[in-house]
């Protein structure tokens, strides 16, 4: 008896033992994945940042440090993160399926734009009717993004009184339970069950076996019959608890913490361990080109114009090594002045940005240039997706002979050539006719640049003689002033570099057995180029799948149900038709 008494304490020490260890070692990697969190929130906090007017200094403040009654600069591809009222908007529109859950742009107009928007369905008897949903807004909500457009909006609420903070105050976040936790959760109720069958049928032994001990005998042994039931009634206890592995948290927890080091080593970072189970069972990775397989970072590095001019990236030069003296000045307008970027502050398209930044290595200060040609009242429709376009309206052009007013646009170059009747020929000096052989020519000259990688812009121009129409526009936003006689200055080509790391870790993948896909907006011929340059794609194989979004919709049987011609309804797939195409 002794002797037992002097080792019964081992098992409940050893038992203290792993919940310690099991305890400690949960928390020292939470301790540690949470102070890389904080680095890498304090990284990307940085660049929360937006530009904002205050006591009528332009300056960029971190979305944390806004306040009400701020003016916000609006451009497209932010994140609203208070509620603001469009104090001036150019072709606003905005995403809200956060709040609502609809895809669908949302226009949004200046206050006096939206009353007079309201007047008129009153007016015309129809404040009852589906048009009253035609009423423009003039709120930006938290939470929601900017699709297209840019402006100025006047800060009305931020922190837990905005959208977007009372969201966040009657939010549950509910737990996700990962696969391993179902399997041992499976596991430890399979184990429960046994043990406690177990136990039973245990039970039950002793109890015939007490019953045959007292037909056949007088004697209890040591104790009496109550301590004898009591004693066997604690074994079939003790085989229920022996049954569950508590060592089995134990080893699960040091095995993930285990891999949340070896993955931490490799810069992924991950906040919750059961996470490194979840991520080694990922067989299909698709990724984002822009920022993600690229460094986001654009620079100009060709400019076609009869012929091509490989530009330099990293030498500063002048813009005599590219440009005749001649028709400096035009590029300058159209690089400088067509663009809603910034330099100081650091905001905008990058594409925009790569075009700026290209000036200011050659010497050139495009604040100067647009001071010149633009003022507060100048005309512009900025770029959207669905326009593929940005113009701009020039004032003060000494060499356009009555208003001095020019049109620059740029955009996409399949959709600038189809706008541009005439050629501006930097090596004859003169403008000549788009015939369709030039026109076949420079469609040669954009596909060979495509599938160099780079992204290809076309640039035009148009002197215009007044009493233009500047009001007028399609279903799309496209004015009529936008889509004809426009002349060709030439194509730029911008590239945006891969990251070093990124064909070792595709090889990697494919290794693995991991398929690696890329979603891009660029053209296909681009796409594939990139894609070929990242491993994704073999330039020998010619059964990879390269398609567009439309091809892609098609093939998937698009997002609007075909039968009842709406978005939501409850009608079965046809797959059998979504594999014929």
């Amino acid at each position: 008896m002794k002797k037992i008494i002097e080792t019964a304490w081992i098992e409940g020490f050893a038992i203290f033992i792993a919940v310690v260890v099991c305890s400690t070692v949960a928390a020292g990697n939470d301790y540690q994945k949470e102070k890389q969190f904080r680095k890498l929130k304090a990284v990307a906090g940085s660049e929360k940042t937006l530009d904002v007017w205050r006591e009528g200094k332009l300056t960029s403040l971190h979305e944390t440090h806004l306040v009400t009654g701020d003016i916000v600069k609006i451009r497209e591809g932010m994140d609203v993160p208070v509620d603001m009222l469009l104090l001036e908007a150019h072709d606003v529109t905005t995403n809200e399926s956060a709040l609502t859950g609809e895809p669908d742009a949302i226009k949004k107009k200046i206050f006096r734009e939206c009353l007079e928007k309201r007047d008129e369905i009153i007016a015309n008897g129809q404040k009852n009717s589906s048009k009253a949903h035609d009423v423009y807004s003039p709120i930006l909500m938290s939470g929601t993004s900017v699709l297209t457009g840019e402006g100025k909006a006047l800060i009305l609420m931020v922190g837990e009184g905005s959208v977007l903070g009372q969201i966040r105050k009657y939010l549950i976040q509910e737990t996700e339970v990962t696969p391993l936790q179902q399997k041992l959760e499976t596991v430890a109720r399979d184990i429960g069950k046994f043990g406690l069958w177990s136990a039973i049928l245990t039970l039950i032994a002793l109890l015939i076996r007490f019953i045959i001990d007292r037909s056949t005998t007088d004697t209890w042994g040591e104790g009496s019959k109550y301590v004898i039931l009591v004693r066997y009634v604690i074994i079939a206890i003790t085989v229920v608890v022996v049954a569950i592995p508590e060592g089995l948290p134990l080893a699960v927890t040091l095995s993930l913490a285990y891999s949340v080091k070896k993955m931490m080593q490799d810069n992924n970072l991950v906040r919750k361990l059961h996470a490194t189970e979840t991520m080694g069972g990922a067989n299909n990775i698709c990724s984002d080109k822009t920022g993600t397989l690229t460094q986001n970072k654009m620079n100009l590095t060709s400019f076609w114009n009869e012929k091509l001019h490989q530009i330099d990236p990293y030498n500063k030069g002048t813009l005599d090594e590219i440009f005749p003296s001649k028709f400096q000045e035009i590029m300058k307008q159209s690089l400088a002045c067509n663009t809603s970027a910034t330099l100081i502050p650091l905001g905008g398209s990058k594409t925009e940005i790569a075009l700026l930044e290209f000036l200011e290595k050659k010497g050139e200060d495009y604040n100067t240039i647009k001071a010149k040609y633009l003022s507060s009242t100048s005309i512009r429709f900025p770029f959207s997706s669905q326009r593929k376009r940005m113009t701009s309206v020039l004032e003060n052009v000494e060499d356009v002979a009555t208003t001095k007013k020019r049109i620059h646009i740029k955009g996409a170059s399949e959709i600038i050539l189809d706008c541009c009747s005439h050629f501006h020929s930097f090596e004859e000096d003169r403008i000549i006719p788009m015939t369709p052989a030039l026109k076949e020519k420079i469609e040669d000259e954009i596909n060979k640049m495509a599938t160099q990688a780079l992204r290809t812009i076309c640039i035009g121009y148009k002197d215009v003689r007044g009493g233009e129409d500047f009001t007028t526009k399609d279903d799309k936003n496209v004015y009529e002033i936008e889509k004809t006689n426009f002349i060709l200055l030439g194509i730029l080509g911008i590239r945006d570099i891969l990251r070093k790391e990124v064909k070792g870790a595709v090889v990697r993948c494919k290794g693995a057995g991991i398929k690696v896909r890329m979603v891009t907006g660029d053209n296909k011929i681009t796409a594939r180029a990139i894609a070929i340059e990242c491993g994704i794609v073999d330039p020998n194989d010619n059964h990879s799948i390269v398609m567009t979004g439309p091809e892609f919709i098609e093939v998937t049987g698009g997002v609007v149900c075909k039968k009842c011609q709406t978005k939501e309804c409850d009608c079965p797939r046809d797959k059998e038709s979504a594999k014929k195409k």
